[in-house]
This record gives structure tokens, C-alpha cells and sequence, in this order.
């Protein structure tokens, strides 16, 4: 499962900001898919392993 931060329109937004000013607190909204992984070469993961390494981050390969 693989999920990220919905991309909302302005209803959907206009009412999570009202639900945030009821209780007081900060609301992130995901959406959640199952995705294929990619199958990776050996080389291509060591090029996705190097550019995790130099951005400090963590990268999913999809097909």
C-alpha cells in the first residue's frame, strides 16, 4: 500500500479547515493505492540507492 497527501478541492478543503477550527487541531488528509512495484535491475538500484543516499530521502520504483 503506498499513500500519499490527497490533492483536495476547495469544498473538500474548505471542509476540513472547518473541522480543524472545531477541535482545535492540525488534520492532514491521505489517499492510499496499491500500486505495482517495479522489477529492478541490478544496476538501477544501485543508481536509486545512490540518489537515496545524496537527497536523504527514500524513493519507490512503480511501474
Amino acid at each position: 500500500m503506498f499513500c500519499n497527501a490527497s490533492k483536495l478541492d476547495n469544498q473538500k478543503l474548505d471542509a476540513i479547515k472547518a473541522l480543524e477550527q472545531e477541535l482545535g487541531k492540525t488534520l492532514v488528509a491521505y489517499s492510499c493505492s496499491n500500486p505495482e512495484p517495479s522489477i529492478l535491475s541490478d544496476a538501477e538500484l544501485m543508481k536509486i540507492k545512490s540518489l537515496e543516499e545524496k537527497l536523504a530521502v527514500t524513493l519507490v520504483a512503480f511501474k
